[in-house]
């Protein structure tokens, strides 16, 4: 063998040992490093279609999507008959918006292996994203038959039907996120978890599984449970604790990790819509449920006594920094409004953002240790505007007015084509017509401030 072809072959086992050593990393959950890995890999093996396929992927889960299709499509390029590599494609083509190619990707893995289960279910997904929310539901029920103990098929039906608003349909299959290991909210309770019967003399344990806004949305529910005979202990996060311990209904208010007392059943409060059986029609709605306690009212009440200014109360990014959070310079145009003050409920990192020039800014927001202090102040305000995050759900809970930024990917609570919510009767949806561009909905939130200042 001449030095040539010794200096490739030991080329070649370094590649080969840079991809056992990049599958390794990927399986332990280390992305970026697996990333880093493939690339080598493939800058010594440029024909290597499995690195290509799973640096593809390692970029999808760490949200790069727009990197992830390009690596995908070197895969597709050198396997093009490959369903697998065509399924995770098309996921991330629709990552990056482009959908109509998305499409395709799948419709050929579906041709090329009709029961190939991840193709169906990313086109079920591309096209619940699209709100084409029937065809989505004829993808995932494809993909329940062909693996009925899979939550993830499951779990889109349930998305698909939510946003339809079959709650019939919607709630039963939502109970899959249960066994979804990517979502872990599965809890070791010895005791069941409440179906809806009859719990007159028991104690029923309520626990939030998700995030805050989940808790401040269907603890209205609480109230309907209670009235039919059971006691009801809530565990929920510690920043919840003094807004909801009022709630009609909840004897004692736990916080998470603390030591449980005895009780006969447990049910996630993301769960009460099932077992109260609720519909799009009978949504309670009954706003405001949740109250500010008297002597925080009466602080911020005298603190703003001698404000005559319109106070609006803006929030611009999420916890989960996903297409629900922005840049406050995004809401620029509203400062063109006169007579308006714009109070930060901004909570987090993002909170250390300058306003726009020209917006009359006040932050007290190092004052709010809780909820119960952020619903103090909000309920000062006259208009919260806020992208889809906790303070929605607090404001529409407590009756406020509040203009929510929905993203186009809207979440299934919101359903679709909708303007306002059933859920909170003081709310209305401003909804972003195209993937990434937020321009036009904060226009019109921006003219629709300017309608309502007083004169």
């Amino acid at each position: 063998m001449d030095e040539d072809a010794l200096r490739s072959a030991q080329r070649l086992r370094e590649a080969e040992s840079l991809y056992q050593s990049a599958i390794a990393l990927q399986m332990r959950g280390n992305l970026a490093a697996a990333a880093g890995t493939y690339r080598k890999v493939v800058a010594i093996v440029p024909g290597h279609p499995y690195a290509w396929s799973n640096l593809g992927v390692a970029l999808r889960y760490m949200g790069e999507h727009e990197q992830a299709a390009a690596a995908l499509r070197q895969a597709a390029a050198l396997l093009p008959d490959n369903p697998a590599i065509l399924a995770n494609l098309g996921a991330a083509l629709n990552g990056a918006g482009q959908s109509d190619a998305a499409i395709l990707a799948l419709q050929r893995a579906i041709q090329l292996q009709p029961d190939h289960f991840e193709s169906i279910l990313n086109l079920g997904a591309t096209y619940q994203d699209l709100q084409r929310l029937e065809e989505a539901i004829g993808r995932f029920e494809k993909a329940v038959t062909l693996q009925p103990e899979n939550p993830e098929g499951h779990w889109g039906l349930a998305m698909s039907a939510l946003r339809l608003g079959d709650f019939s349909l919607g709630w039963k299959e939502f109970e899959w996120r249960l066994r979804m290991p990517r979502l872990n909210l599965r809890r070791n309770f010895q005791q069941p978890q409440w179906k809806g019967q009859d719990p007159t003399g028991k104690t029923i344990l309520l626990h939030a599984e998700g995030g805050f806004g989940d808790a401040i949305q269907f603890i209205c529910l609480v109230p309907d449970v209670a009235r039919r005979g059971a006691t009801l202990i809530l565990e929920c996060q510690p920043e919840l604790i003094r807004l909801l311990s009022p709630v009609p209904g909840i004897s004692r208010v736990l916080r998470r990790g603390d030591p449980l007392p005895p009780f006969d059943w447990q049910i996630p409060l993301q769960g009460l819509p099932l077992a109260l059986g609720i519909t799009l029609q009978t949504i309670p709605a009954r706003t405001p449920y949740l109250s500010v306690a008297p002597e925080l009212s009466a602080q911020w009440k005298t603190r703003l006594a001698n404000d005559r200014s319109f106070k609006v109360g803006l929030v611009w990014a999420g916890s989960d920094r996903t297409d629900r959070s922005h840049q406050l310079n995004l809401f620029a145009p509203l400062a063109e409004a006169r007579n308006v003050r714009f109070f930060s409920l901004q909570k987090g990192p993002e909170a250390a953002q300058k306003p726009p020039p020209g917006m009359n800014w006040t932050d007290f927001t190092n004052e709010l240790r809780d909820f119960a202090d952020t619903a103090a102040l909000l309920e000062q305000l006259d208009l919260l505007i806020t992208v889809d995050t906790a303070a929605a759900h607090l404001a529409g809970a407590m009756g406020k007015p509040v203009w929510v930024l929905i993203p186009r990917r809207a979440d299934f609570r919101w359903l679709r084509g909708r303007n306002d919510s059933p859920w909170y009767p003081t709310m209305r949806l401003f909804l972003q017509e195209r993937l990434g561009e937020w321009e036009t909905p904060v226009t019109m939130i921006a003219r629709a401030l300017k309608e309502i200042i007083p004169k």
